[in-house]
Formats: structure tokens, C-alpha cells, sequence
């Protein structure tokens, strides 16, 4: 009876304030207080790691956006200082133009990569999650079956 839950046994048929307890918090068909609280400790660890994750994606494309409005001044300021003297030269201007589509594809790629990036991570994390409910599931029957088996 060591690491039970206290008074499962009285009389009550399941409506003491403990067993209501139990159920609210989940634990109704986890018998032993010890694996409650590891898989409590589970869950909240696997949500602070997706947590860590989402914040790095972010401050990622916080970076990324960073890096681009950088480049979007420098070119302004490229644009500003060539002024209506590129016009002058054509092979010039269609080489520059070229450079800025260039440029532009590149940074709708890398954020193509990115959006991909974090939906295939938040897609494999919600691939885990159902695996280890499912583990879940099947160590709660196990234990009912247990349970039911041993009265």
C-alpha cells in the first residue's frame, strides 16, 4: 500500500473528496501516487522543450526579419546614391534589377524554408505526443486489467 493514494479503500464507493480530487486532476486510473507525479513531470517537461522550440523558431525569424529589413535600408540607400545615374547605363541597370530579384527570391526561399522547418517540427512533436498518449493508454489498461484481475 506504500506510495497509494490514502483512504482508497473507504466505503464510499469512489465518492470520497480525494478519489473526486484524483479525477479532476487525471489521476483517477494511475494507482500509485509515484507514477502520477513522474508523469506529470513528463508532460511538463515535454511542453517546456516544445516551449524552447517555438521560442527559438521565433527569435530565428526574428533575426531572419532583422536581416532582411537591414538589407531592404542598404539597397535604399544603394538605390539613393546610384540615383538617376544608373539610367544612364543599361547593362547596369538590367545586371541590378537581375541582383534584386535575385535577392528576392532568395529571401522568399529561406522563408519558405523556415515556415516548412517549424510546421515539420510541430508536426513531429504532435506525432510524439499521441505516441506517448497512447503509452499512456495502454499502461492504464494495463493496470485495470491488473487491478480487476487481483480482486
Amino acid at each position: 500500500m506504500a506510495g497509494r493514494f490514502p483512504y482508497d479503500s473507504s466505503g464510499n464507493s469512489g465518492n470520497n473528496p480525494l478519489n473526486n480530487l484524483r479525477a479532476v486532476l487525471g489521476l483517477n486510473n494511475i494507482p500509485h501516487i509515484d507514477e502520477a507525479v513522474f508523469l506529470q513531470r513528463q508532460q511538463a517537461e515535454r511542453d517546456f522543450q516544445l516551449r524552447q522550440i517555438l521560442l527559438q523558431e521565433h527569435i530565428e525569424q526574428q533575426n531572419r526579419l532583422e536581416s532582411m529589413q537591414s538589407m531592404m535600408v542598404q539597397e535604399q540607400q544603394l538605390k539613393a546614391a546610384l540615383g538617376d545615374r544608373i539610367q544612364e547605363f543599361p547593362e547596369l541597370q538590367q545586371h541590378y534589377s537581375r541582383l534584386l530579384i535575385n535577392e528576392h527570391l532568395h529571401r522568399n526561399e529561406e522563408r519558405t524554408l523556415a515556415t516548412d522547418r517549424l510546421r515539420m517540427q510541430a508536426e513531429e512533436e504532435l506525432r510524439r505526443r499521441g505516441r506517448l498518449l497512447q503509452q499512456q493508454q495502454q499502461l492504464q489498461h494495463q493496470q485495470q486489467q491488473q487491478q480487476q484481475q487481483q480482486h
